[in-house]
């Protein structure tokens, strides 16, 4: 199996996880790592621009897939795209150019494409499966870099699918009077500020410890990504795994589960 792992915005190959996450597959199982770079389209300062840059990369993401199907003899079930983040999306494009066999979707970008056609976006028709982690689709002060909408065969949504725990550093004393930003003391927007970046990139760690073990159960299904937890209700055992062990674990649908709020990560 070749396994692509994408990077979202502001980052490029070199961003440290990418390199965790290809040393754990390894690891694991005997598989081909491919770390996909994009830093040039990827860190634009103007968002939308990176956002649309996920077009054009991801076509040249399915020519090399089709290449390693065409010229390398591969079989479509056994490539695989993982991305974070825009990153996400990136796959998403490649698999509209060509067929493989899964996606995972590590907190979709969800700026922009909450407000698109689901065409435009990540969703389970752009490979044989596809599954979502959803670590920041709510829960943020001026905006979430997730999404919670359901985008795959199978999302996951670790508590709650919001701000996840560990990430919460929030100062109740800051000082009255200061400036504000969008409502909110400049001190504490900042603050807040951190808080989203570590759930966004919460979906990534999550994901290199699932490699690790299939430890992330979750033991709850939903019926309305908008009304998580107020959906949910006992499966009364395991519904399905989180993370690399997700395929095959359960049938179609919207899970819950819970984490700790330090490595690694695993409650159950």
């Amino acid at each position: 199996m070749t396994v692509f792992i994408v990077h979202g915005y502001q980052n490029d190959h070199t961003t440290d996880w990418m390199h965790a996450m290809k040393d754990a597959l390894l690891n694991r199982d005997d598989l081909n790592v491919v770390i996909t770079g994009w830093g040039n389209g990827a860190n634009e300062l103007y968002y939308p621009k990176s956002a649309s840059n996920t077009r054009a990369v991801g076509v040249e993401l399915g020519m090399v897939m089709n290449n390693i199907k065409n010229n390398g003899g591969s079989a479509a079930a056994r490539i695989y795209c993982t991305g974070h983040s825009l990153g996400s999306h990136l796959c998403g494009h490649a698999g509209r150019y060509t067929s493989f066999g899964r996606i995972t979707g590590m907190d979709p970008a969800g700026p922009m494409y909450d407000s698109y056609s689901i065409d435009a976006s990540l969703n389970s028709g752009c490979a044989s499966f596809v599954d979502i982690m959803h670590t920041h689709g709510t829960g943020g002060p001026i905006m979430n870099y997730g999404t919670m909408r359901v985008l795959g065969h199978m999302d996951f949504y670790p508590n709650n699918g919001g701000l996840q725990p560990g990430c919460t550093t929030r100062d109740a004393n800051v000082k009255a009077g200061r400036p504000h930003f969008y409502g909110l003391a400049e001190e504490d927007a900042m603050i807040h500020q951190i808080d989203v970046a570590c759930s966004h990139g919460r979906a990534h760690q999550f994901f290199i410890e699932s490699v690790k073990s299939n430890c992330f159960i979750a033991r709850s299904r939903c019926t309305n990504n908008n009304n998580i937890p107020g959906s949910c209700s006992s499966c009364g055992g395991q519904c399905g795994i989180m993370g690399y062990g997700a395929r095959g674990s359960g049938s179609n649908g919207l899970y819950l589960l819970s984490t700790t709020a330090s490595a690694p990560y695993c409650q159950n």
